[in-house]
């Protein structure tokens, strides 16, 4: 039952019903259209924009970034704190 402190559910729950983990997952940090911090780290090098977000997503997933200034598509990991990390 402590495995699914802090999960959210994928689609409606019915009571009475057993909870599985197919019906869990993380919960969204990111949503589809939001503006998020978009940070590229290389080194000492470290650049810092905004971006879009094109799907929502979860801590550690990768999703597809437009950035603002660019409208350039991008795959960012999404990190803890809700900021999409560039790494190539």
């Amino acid at each position: 039952t402590e495995a699914l402190i802090g999960l959210q559910t994928r689609f409606i729950l019915y009571a009475g019903r057993p909870v599985t983990p197919a019906q869990l997952q993380m919960p969204r940090l990111i949503a589809r259209n939001q503006i998020a911090p978009l940070v590229y780290r290389s080194g000492a090098l470290l650049i810092e924009t905004s971006g879009r977000a094109l799907s929502e997503g979860s801590a550690g997933e990768v999703i597809a970034v437009m950035t603002l200034d660019t409208h350039q598509t991008v795959s960012a990991l999404i990190a803890p704190d809700g900021s999409l990390q560039i790494s190539r």
